[in-house]
């Protein structure tokens, strides 16, 4: 695969990222109330789960036969869990009424919804490192191509996310596309990754 199709790709993966960040906040936030400690819980999930993923992968890069293949994977089970969890929001606040009122469970219960998806997130930065970056002359250059490209799609996706997918389509449905999206992104990259 190219490295600007690979490029373009974790840029829409990054808009993805912040377009399930902005929706689950909002999601947690009805079932949880709308406070600081909720709010806190999911911005420190993302970050928690970012760095967490990239540790855990930082081994794999260096020795996997097909990084694009374990790039596909992980978009497509971000986009799995993504379209489950926004259906999981549905009977969430049923479950939550049975559990005590304590900001510590909420944090708690926050982190544990949140921490699969956004490891996975994380996971892909040094797989695709990897795939992408052959020539260590080249290093630099394409790391921050890399990095600008995801943290352009992250802002270009919250932006849509705010002021236009959500009015006009719901929170739902808007994290239907979200997952729809990262489904696709791997369905590409299985699709082109021997071009």
């Amino acid at each position: 695969m190219k490295y600007e199709t690979l490029k373009i790709l974790f840029g829409i993966s990054g808009a993805s990222a912040l377009i399930y960040e902005l929706i689950w906040s909002r999601e947690l936030q009805l079932v949880f109330g709308a406070t600081t400690y909720t709010a806190s819980a999911v911005f420190a999930t993302f970050l928690l789960g970012f760095s967490l993923g990239a540790f855990i992968t930082r081994k794999r890069s260096e020795t996997t036969k097909s990084p694009l293949k374990d790039i596909a994977n992980i978009e497509i089970a971000i986009g799995v869990y993504g379209i489950l969890l926004t259906l999981a929001f549905n009977i969430l606040p049923e479950i939550i009424r049975e559990i005590p009122n304590l900001q510590i469970i909420k944090i708690t219960l926050t982190t544990l919804i949140l921490i699969i998806p956004t490891t996975l997130f994380g996971a892909i930065w040094p797989i695709i490192h990897k795939a992408s970056v052959q020539d260590i002359e080249k290093l630099g250059r394409k790391t921050g191509q890399l990095y600008s490209s995801n943290s352009l799609g992250s802002a270009l996706g919250v932006l849509a996310a705010g002021f236009i997918l959500i009015p006009l389509l719901g929170i739902q449905l808007t994290a239907l596309v979200a997952g729809i999206t990262n489904i696709s992104i791997g369905m590409v990259i299985l699709g082109r990754r021997n071009k």
